[in-house]
């Protein structure tokens, strides 16, 4: 352990006894947990850092919509610019709510994963609040037949029918070969929000692959994971394993017109051997960094901000600095962030080099396994029993 984690330690036994005297209020009553009538799926994590929530939000969205659900999708909407007396902010791609959001959605008032969500599922009618209770409350006069609530795990002031952990493979591995995790492990001396009991709470745990495993190897996984289980949980039962990979679906040009819409996308082969310069602003940059090396690409520099980092005035003089600063003998060829940070990008954006964003999206692996555990829930009833109120009080 780094001398840095060692000073910390202390304050991450004081955090994980707050989180326990926290959720302590729960279990005794002092706070409720409140529930609404239709089945909620969370999709959350026990660490910070990307782990693919919101690739998995928008696969989970899709498979339900393919399904015949309207999809109510739940968000804190981090970064969002919030108006006085507007603390929850109900909007989808259809056009609700595009006096207050904009059409498309403004990520300034939405927040970038939210913009990002319903550029991508325009049908599925979002909720922003903390609150995540409130905003489940929220959706109830739009009809939706199931919620997704996304970076939900924590919030014990809703009832979740599903709660989806996601993990990194790196970190699933670190808890097999470490049998779980401790205080030294929590913030701000390690990355993980809670204690490994916090896994009671969780309907399933998702791996989030960073290679290509077989089925074989994912069963290998998921045996090992049983054994820790049971071992650490006797009474818990068994926790199933599920796996994910996110994968790049599409390289998207901006128009070079200059109307910042996308343009045809091409493979993630159109990189290879390219000369690139990354600009993101996300949780995990260095995924970023070596997925796009994955295809190729010859990597001159990576302007990189803080996850959820706004566009403001200075951010394109940083880039042109940057790219000044990295080019050198071999002048870029391409300009490439993220999908997520693009949406919160001007348009038209002046730019010496054409822009590119990579779009990706979740694999759910093994169907079978997800179908088992999704329709277990999603079968049951929309509809509010009679005489139910849509609060479920």
């Amino acid at each position: 352990m780094n001398p840095l984690r060692i000073l910390l330690l202390p304050f991450s036994c004081l955090y994980g006894l707050g989180i326990a005297l926290w959720k302590g209020l729960y279990r005794s009553g002092v706070y409720r947990t409140g529930k609404v009538p239709v089945p909620v799926l969370s999709v959350g994590n026990v660490t910070v850092g990307g782990n693919g929530k919101t690739p998995m939000v928008i696969a989970l969205a899709k498979w339900l919509e393919e399904r015949g659900h309207h999809v109510g999708i739940l968000s804190r909407g981090y970064g969002r610019e919030k108006s006085p007396g507007r603390e929850v902010v109900v909007f989808s791609g259809r056009g609700i709510g595009k006096k207050l959001v904009g059409d498309p959605p403004d990520p300034r008032v939405t927040g970038d994963e939210p913009a990002l969500i319903s550029s991508r599922v325009p049908s599925a009618t979002i909720a922003l609040s903390s609150d995540r209770l409130e905003g489940a409350r929220a959706l109830l006069p739009f009809s939706p037949s199931v919620i997704v609530m996304d970076d939900g795990f924590q919030s014990l002031e809703l009832f979740q029918d599903l709660s989806f952990v996601l993990v990194s493979e790196s970190d699933f591995l670190k808890i097999l070969d470490r049998s779980g995790w401790g205080c030294r492990d929590l913030l701000p001396s390690g990355r993980f929000r809670e204690g490994e009991e916090a896994l009671f709470r969780a309907s399933a745990v998702v791996v989030t692959l960073e290679e290509d495993r077989s089925p074989l190897e994912m069963e290998r996984l998921r045996s090992r994971f049983d054994l820790y289980f049971q071992k650490r949980f006797p009474a818990r039962g068994v926790l199933p394993v599920l796996f994910q990979k996110v994968v790049v679906s599409g390289i998207f040009c901006q128009n070079e017109m200059g109307s910042g819409e996308t343009g045809k996308g091409q493979g993630p082969e159109a990189i290879k051997g390219k000369r690139v310069v990354l600009v993101s602003g996300i949780a995990a940059p260095g995924r970023f960094f070596r997925m796009v090396s994955g295809f190729g690409a010859e990597v001159l520099g990576h302007l990189s901000w803080s996850d959820h980092a706004s566009w403001n005035e200075g951010r394109q003089k940083e880039i042109l600095s940057f790219l000044e600063s990295v080019s050198g003998n071999a002048n870029p060829e391409m300009i490439l962030t993220t999908e997520k940070d693009l949406v919160k990008w001007p348009k038209p954006i002046h730019l010496p080099y054409t822009v590119y964003s990579v779009q990706i999206e979740s694999c759910l692996l093994e169907p079978a396994h997800w179908e088992s555990i999704l329709l277990s829930v999603v079968r049951k009833s929309s509809v509010a029993p009679e005489g139910e109120t849509p609060d479920g009080d």
